[in-house]
């Protein structure tokens, strides 16, 4: 007979029964994490010891999922909401499975090895409850935004982008895994991700460390689903949100830019700084998406689309001398990968789109709370 634990008896847990298998609730996730603890005991690990070992377990399920989101809601949870979780793991945990346990009276330690189910609404309402009070003022949360997407005009020569994107979650997925295992945290943590996927994108794209190979453009033009998002989620976090084009940027020029190198040069920039500095706007939001043609996913036979996004959130200050205007990047994305489905090219272009856009616009966001850079 399968056996549960529920979350109130993990408290209680004698940690007594034999490893069981339990069935999904909705809106959990599911992870896996262990635990090793010296126990006082002539035998083995007493009740107490027990409850510590699986508290350590669930803690370790968490931060492993945790570990797995955006790196700056990351660094919000080891910074703020860590030590409360060790404390008490037990309000965010579903249903809980002992895969394994151990006694080695020989250096009198005791493991354990759990499956548990993760409450993601709590998890995400917790992160939201410890981030840093903003510092900006009303008058100082004033951003503009220019987005562009780039349509591919035919593949690159020998590339299946389906296939590109696969590898290369799945090399995040692996890079993310040894560093979990490794126990890298902090700066070691996002020195061992860049240099790994540095290595996957190198592999995958024959010698290029940079997610995509060079292309072919079809058109560059406005994205709405990208101007849709970067409006609802920034204008939700309290900033006053101005398309560019309403403060007369030469939007020309960045789809120019956007076409030939897929990012602002360095002269057009400049002048966005300058133009911006006079209207007091503070920050400047850029983002170009490469939107690929699409391919037949083989696991569920719709067409499937990748979309690729490069975006970086920069905060205007002026020079030293105050002659010029400096944009200091305070949030940034580059190459990530994201996929969309549907039973046409038009929905699938359009699916990969909507979730390229509102994952942007909310990793972005974070990035800036983690600093405070908010109202």
């Amino acid at each position: 007979m399968n056996k549960i634990i529920s979350p109130s008896f993990l408290l209680l847990l004698l940690l007594s029964i034999s490893p069981s298998f339990i069935f999904s609730q909705e809106g959990l996730v599911r992870e896996k994490g262990k635990a090793t603890i010296k126990y006082s005991g002539i035998f083995r690990a007493g009740a107490e010891e027990r409850r510590i070992a699986m508290d350590k377990a669930l803690v370790n399920c968490i931060d492993r999922y945790m570990a797995q989101l955006p790196k700056a809601r990351y660094e919000i949870f080891l910074k703020n909401a860590l030590s409360k979780v060790e404390a008490n793991p037990a309000p965010y945990v579903g249903n809980v499975t002992i895969i394994k346990e151990h006694t080695d009276k020989t250096t009198k330690t005791f493991d354990i090895i759990v499956e548990a189910e993760l409450n993601v609404a709590k998890l995400n309402a917790l992160l939201e409850a410890m981030l840093p009070q903003g510092t900006l003022s009303e008058d100082e949360a004033l951003m503009a935004f220019v987005a562009m997407g780039r349509y591919l005009k035919q593949r690159t020569t020998n590339e299946d982008q389906v296939r590109s994107f696969e590898l290369i979650e799945e090399a995040k997925e692996t890079t993310q895994k040894e560093a979990n295992r490794l126990g890298l945290k902090g700066e070691e943590l996002e020195v061992f991700l860049k240099e790994g996927m540095n290595k996957a994108y190198e592999k995958i794209n024959g010698g290029n460390t940079t997610s995509t190979a060079s292309v072919d453009i079809r058109d560059v033009q406005s994205v709405g689903s990208l101007d849709a998002a970067i409006n609802k989620v920034f204008t939700e976090a309290k900033f006053e949100v101005f398309d560019g084009g309403d403060l007369e940027l030469d939007l020309d020029q960045f789809k120019s830019d956007f076409a030939e190198n897929g990012e602002a040069s360095a002269a057009t920039r400049r002048a966005a700084y300058k133009l911006l500095a006079e209207e007091e706007i503070n920050f400047l939001f850029l983002a170009s998406l490469d939107v690929h043609l699409p391919e037949i996913d083989k696991q569920t036979g719709q067409l499937a689309v990748s979309c690729f996004v490069t975006s970086k959130i920069l905060q205007l200050r002026p020079s030293k001398s105050g002659k010029s205007v400096l944009g200091l990047t305070k949030a940034s994305m580059s190459g990530i990968p994201f996929m969309g489905l549907g039973s046409n090219e038009d929905q699938a272009r359009q699916n990969a789109i909507n979730i390229a856009s509102q994952n942007t616009a909310e990793i972005l966001r974070d990035q800036l709370r983690a600093k405070g850079l908010t109202p």
